[in-house]
């Protein structure tokens, strides 16, 4: 049950995943009463072994998929001015049409209060509930599917078992280097330069055994 002050739920749409190029926004007719959000972990069963109902070996965490129920109107009852195709025309201008440079439909985020969503419009469902005398729809309901896209920054923190959405410490040892340090943190060694710049390293392919190193969230690093 929702309670207090009703907030629209929003799609901002850009050219790419790097939510930077910004195309346009829609708002959903009204708030919706359920969201699906869908996680699937995944698990190699055929290779365990015998008599070890626990002994799965973790294969990956598949992208989450995000499902919207969406609703079109154009009896006017909502203060809509648009009919009902050239509101489902604006929504798959900004999740369904292929945009010239990235030759793909935009990546989207759809927000609603606290509730923050980052991806691409997989699938939409379309049915007519309502016609006018000659046939034009006067309400639709949109049954919209959307899978995570996540920017590269996004994606090692979440992907990431040493969780580097948090500062590590590191002491230096003999035979380590600052790219396989970083690459034991983050996941990839091609952040050792904002490594060595955040602990103000004079000469990082030099390391001195007994530092303590800072291996900061990647936002900080950066």
């Amino acid at each position: 049950m929702i309670t207090g002050k009703l907030q629209k739920l929003k799609m901002v749409a850009y050219k790419d995943n790097s939510y930077k190029d910004k195309l346009g926004t829609h708002e959903v007719l009204f708030n919706p009463d359920q969201l699906e959000d869908f996680i699937e972990i995944q698990y190699d069963k055929k290779n365990r072994k015998k008599g070890k109902s626990t002994n799965f070996k973790y294969v990956g965490t598949s992208s989450t998929k995000f499902k919207l129920n969406l609703l079109f109107d154009g009896t006017g009852i909502y203060g809509v001015g648009k009919d009902v195709k050239s509101q489902i025309k604006d929504f798959k201008e900004l999740t369904v049409d292929l945009k010239g440079e990235t030759h793909k439909p935009p990546t989207v985020e759809i927000i609603w209060g606290d509730f923050l969503f980052k991806g691409l419009l997989t699938s939409l469902k379309l049915t007519y509930t309502l016609f006018k005398a000659d046939g034009a729809p006067l309400r639709a309901k949109g049954e919209a599917t959307f899978h995570s896209s996540l920017t590269e920054k996004e994606r090692v923190l979440k992907e990431n078992t040493n969780s580097p959405d948090l500062t590590h410490t590191r002491v230096v040892k003999a035979g380590d280097t600052l790219p396989l340090l970083t690459k034991e943190i983050y996941g990839k060694e091609s952040y050792y330069l904002e490594v060595a710049r955040f602990n103000k390293l004079k000469n990082f392919r030099m390391l001195t055994p007994g530092t303590k190193l800072y291996f900061p969230p990647l936002d900080k690093a950066s």
